[in-house]
C-alpha cells in the first residue's frame, strides 16, 4: 500500500508589506514580536519541518528535496511515496480609507497615507488530487480558510474603529492597527496535519504582541485531533512539559520557586487541554504564550521533547511511519508581488458595521459614544452620504396579499387576543419610553419636544451602544405648529446600521419635513443616508434582508406601504391600502398590516 506524503507550500500574497516584513514599519518596538517568531521557527528548524519567513533559498530548498529523495530512497517503499501539496496563501485585508500619520518632530511621522488597519491571514488553497485522496482533510482546511477570512473581517473592523478614533482624536497615532497571521507546519503525513500560528498584533503600543494558537487534524476523518489523544498517559506529561521549558534564549534555569508557581499552571492547561503544540517530525513542540507561565519581558517560554524522550507516552497512532523519508515535509514561502489581486480592501462605513464592542462600562468610554448626527439639506430626497453607492436594485422581496379584514375602526386590542398576535414594540406602545427587541433595549426622552435622542445598549450585558442626537433634524424648512413636532416612534440596530423612524402623527401640510428613515453607522454615528419624506409615521417597521417594510398614511392623505433599500433608503416599491398603516408584525411567515380601519395579511416570499 502506498504512503502518501503530503507537502503544503506557503505562499505570501504580498511583498514590501508581507506578514513577514510587517514587523518592520513597527521600529524598535518589534523585538519582541520577533523573537516569539524566531523562536518558532529555531525550535523547528533543525527538523527541517518549518516555514522559513523571510527570502526562500531555492538552492537549499532543492538541497533539502535530494536529501529527502536520498532519505527516502534508503528505505524499501520510499519509491512508493506519492507526494500531495496543497499551498497556503498569505492574504491580506485592509480598510480602502487611509490617513496621513502626524509628525511629532522626531521623524516618526509619515507624508504617506496608511490605512487604518489590516489583516494578513492565511488561506488554504487546496487541489483536486487533495480533494480525492484526503476529502475530510480537504473539506477542513476550507472551513479553516472560511474562519480565518470571517475573523480577519471582524478583527478588521475593530482595528478600523480604534484607528479612525486615534487618528481623529489623538495626535500621536503613527501608523495603521495591525494584525499578522503565519502559519507553521510542523508535520504533514496520513497519521496527523500539525501546525501553529504565530499571531502578531500591533496596536500603536510600545511593542508588538505575539500569541501563538494551533492545529491539528487527522486526514483520514478531517476531525480535530485534542491534545489528550497522543498521549499514553496524561498524568506524566505536565512533568515532562516543565522538565523542558526554555525561555527565548535557552540560558535561564528555572528554580524551585519558579516550580511551585508554574507547574500548577502548566497541570491546569493539561487537563484543560488549553495547550498551543505541534507534533512534528523531531519531536513534540509546546508554546507557551507571553503571561500565561512568566511576566511579559522575560520572553515566550517553550518545551520541546524529542521522540526518544516521549517514548511509551506517545500514542502508537502518532508516532513517525517506520518508512517515511526523514523530512516528510518540505514548508516554504514563496513571495509574491501580484498585491492588487490578493488585497481585499474594505471601505470604513462598510466594515464598521461588524465592529462588535465588548468592554465593561466605563464613563469615560460611554461618553465618548455620545453622537450628535448633522441633518443633510433637506432639498436632498433622498439623501445618501459620499461613498454609499450600492446600486437601486429592485426589491427581493414580495408580499402578496391573502386576507384582509375591513371594518368602520380597527380594535387592535382585540384583533390582538382574537388572533393570538402580539402588538410589535414600539416607543408608542411600550411603556416608560423603552422597548427591547431581543438584543438591543432602546430608550428616549423626547416628550417635551425640545430634542430627539436615542439610547441604544446591548440587552444582556446593558453595555451602551450609542447615545444619538438627532436634534437637528428637528430644524426643518417650516416652523409648523404644536401638533407637528417631530419624535422617534421607533428603531432598530441590524448589522452595525441604527435604522430610526422621524415623524409626527398630524397633516404634511402643516409639516411637509415629515415620515422618514435615517440610517447610521451604530459604532461612530456617521450618516448613511436619509429617506424621502412621507413615506413612514407606522409604529414600527420592518428590516428583512436588504429592504425596509415602512408605511405611511393619515387622515386625509394618499396610504401606502412602502419597501426600501436598506443600501440608501431608495423607494423600492409601494402599494395603496385603505387608511394609514400602524403596526406591522412579522409572524410565520406572513406579514401582517394593521390600519385605521383594515388588518391586511399578506404572505412573504423572497426572489
Amino acid at each position: 500500500m502506498k504512503s502518501i506524503r503530503i507537502t503544503a507550500i506557503v505562499l505570501s500574497a504580498v511583498l514590501a508589506f508581507s506578514c513577514a516584513s510587517c514587523a518592520s514599519s513597527a521600529g524598535s518596538g518589534t523585538d519582541a514580536g520577533e523573537q516569539n517568531t524566531q523562536q518558532t521557527a529555531d525550535g523547528a528548524a533543525g527538523a527541517d519541518t518549518v516555514a522559513q519567513t523571510g527570502e526562500t533559498d531555492n538552492q537549499s530548498a532543492a538541497g533539502a528535496a535530494e536529501s529527502a529523495e536520498a532519505g527516502g530512497n534508503a528505505s524499501a517503499d520510499a519509491d512508493k511515496t506519492d507526494e500531495i501539496s496543497f499551498d497556503v496563501l498569505i492574504k491580506r485585508m485592509e480598510t480602502e480609507d487611509k490617513f496621513t500619520p502626524p509628525d511629532d518632530g522626531d521623524d516618526n511621522g509619515s507624508t504617506e497615507q496608511v490605512p487604518y488597519g489590516y489583516v494578513c491571514y492565511p488561506e488554504f488553497r487546496v487541489p483536486d488530487a487533495l480533494k480525492k485522496s484526503y476529502p475530510a482533510l480537504a473539506k477542513t482546511l476550507n472551513s479553516l480558510s472560511m474562519e480565518y477570512y470571517e475573523r480577519a473581517v471582524k478583527t478588521l473592523a475593530e482595528e478600523a474603529q480604534m484607528g479612525s478614533e486615534m487618528a481623529q482624536y489623538r495626535d500621536s497615532f503613527f501608523g495603521s492597527n495591525e494584525e499578522n497571521w503565519e502559519p507553521y507546519f510542523y508535520r504533514a503525513d496520513d497519521n496527523i496535519v500539525s501546525y501553529m500560528v504565530s499571531e502578531e498584533s500591533w496596536y500603536n503600543g510600545p511593542h508588538p504582541f505575539t500569541d501563538f494558537s494551533c492545529v491539528a487534524i487527522d486526514p483520514k476523518s478531517g476531525e480535530r485531533i485534542p491534545f489528550s489523544d497522543i498521549f499514553t498517559d496524561m498524568f506524566k506529561v505536565p512533568e515532562l512539559i516543565y522538565d523542558h521549558l526554555e525561555n527565548i534564549d535557552g540560558e535561564y534555569e528555572f528554580t524551585e520557586e519558579d516550580r511551585n508557581s508554574i507547574y500548577p499552571t502548566i497541570e491546569n492547561m493539561v487537563a484543560d487541554g488549553d495547550i498551543t503544540w505541534a507534533l512534528g517530525e523531531d519531536g513534540l513542540h509546546i508554546q507557551f504564550n507571553a503571561y500565561e507561565l512568566m511576566y511579559y519581558a522575560f520572553g515566550p517560554i517553550s518545551s520541546f521533547i524529542s521522540y526518544d524522550e516521549l517514548g511509551d507516552l506517545l500514542a502508537p497512532a502518532y508516532a513517525l511511519p517506520a518508512q517515511m523519508p526523514k523530512t516528510a515535509l518540505d514548508v516554504r514561502i514563496t513571495k509574491k508581488d501580484d498585491t492588487e489581486k490578493n488585497v481585499e480592501k474594505w471601505p470604513l462605513d462598510k466594515i464598521l458595521r461588524y465592529y462588535e464592542p465588548d468592554e465593561p462600562y466605563d464613563a469615560d468610554v460611554e461618553e465618548s459614544k455620545d453622537f450628535y448626527i448633522s441633518c443633510p439639506d433637506w432639498n436632498e430626497r433622498p439623501y445618501a452620504a459620499p461613498g454609499v453607492t450600492d446600486p437601486i436594485g429592485e426589491s427581493l422581496i414580495t408580499l402578496e396579499e391573502k386576507d384582509k379584514t375591513v371594518s368602520d375602526w380597527l380594535d387592535q386590542g382585540a384583533w390582538s387576543a382574537e388572533t393570538g398576535i402580539p402588538f410589535a414594540l414600539s416607543f408608542r406602545t411600550a411603556e416608560n419610553d423603552t422597548y427591547d427587541d431581543g438584543s438591543y433595549t432602546y430608550y428616549t426622552d423626547n416628550r417635551d419636544y425640545t430634542s430627539l435622542i436615542l439610547e441604544v445598549r446591548e440587552s444582556t450585558s446593558e453595555v451602551l451602544v450609542g447615545r444619538y442626537d438627532f436634534s437637528d433634524f428637528m430644524n426643518t424648512p417650516t416652523p409648523g405648529n404644536e401638533f407637528t413636532e417631530l419624535e422617534i416612534p421607533y428603531a432598530q440596530l441590524v448589522d452595525g446600521v441604527l435604522y430610526t423612524e422621524i415623524s409626527h402623527r398630524t397633516y404634511s401640510a402643516d409639516q411637509p419635513c415629515n415620515a422618514f428613515i435615517v440610517a447610521v453607522n451604530a459604532y461612530d454615528g456617521s450618516l448613511l443616508w436619509r429617506s424621502d419624506m412621507l413615506v413612514a409615521n407606522a409604529n414600527n417597521f420592518l428590516v428583512i434582508d436588504d429592504q425596509i417594510v415602512c408605511g405611511y398614511g393619515f387622515t386625509a392623505e394618499d396610504d401606502y406601504v412602502y419597501i426600501l433599500s436598506i443600501h440608501n433608503g431608495a423607494v423600492l416599491d409601494r402599494w395603496k391600502v385603505k387608511s394609514g398603516p400602524d403596526q406591522f408584525i412579522r409572524q410565520d411567515g406572513y406579514i401582517y398590516v394593521l390600519t385605521y380601519n383594515t388588518a391586511y395579511k399578506y404572505e412573504l416570499t423572497f426572489g
